[in-house]
């Protein structure tokens, strides 16, 4: 083992992420597609010998949300997705400050957000993004918010 090697969470996770940026690096601008990880990982000799980490690092998706949309979307998914973080880094600085200012706030729209932020940290690993059950979980949230947002107009 190198020294000076970094690993995320575990080896397993690491070659993922490896294998996952090696795709990435193929397509940069658009990537290879939605859900393109597992067949592009173990479709073909040619596949599993240009991308593939190691034996460990075909899966079913690199289980960290911003390395697949970045491998699977290219930059222009990722850009979606950081502009969304950053606008929930936002919103929640908004709250908090309203907060120490003592102005009235909805407790309703923040713990919304709060979750938006939470399912959108980066650090995390993650299951399939394009997944049924982790749709479920990224986009009902949103939908609560965009339904008392349009109910406040």
């Amino acid at each position: 083992k190198k020294k000076n090697s970094f690993i995320y969470f575990s080896p397993e996770h690491d070659s993922m992420l490896k294998t996952a940026l090696n795709i990435f690096k193929d397509n940069i601008f658009f990537g290879s597609g939605p859900r393109m990880y597992r067949y592009l990982c173990g479709l073909s000799d040619y596949a599993f010998n240009n991308f593939t980490v190691n034996y460990t690092s075909c899966n079913t998706s690199p289980h960290n949300l911003y390395i697949q949309i970045l491998s699977e979307t290219g930059l222009f998914g990722f850009l979606i997705l950081l502009i969304s973080f950053a606008s929930c880094i936002y919103l929640l600085c908004l709250y908090f400050y309203k907060r120490i200012k003592k102005f009235e706030i909805s407790i309703y729209n923040f713990v919304l957000i709060l979750i938006l932020f939470l399912n959108l940290f980066p650090l995390l690993p993650t299951g399939n993004f394009f997944g049924n059950w982790l749709s479920i979980i990224f986009y009902l949230p949103l939908g609560f918010l965009m339904y008392k947002s349009e109910k406040d107009f």
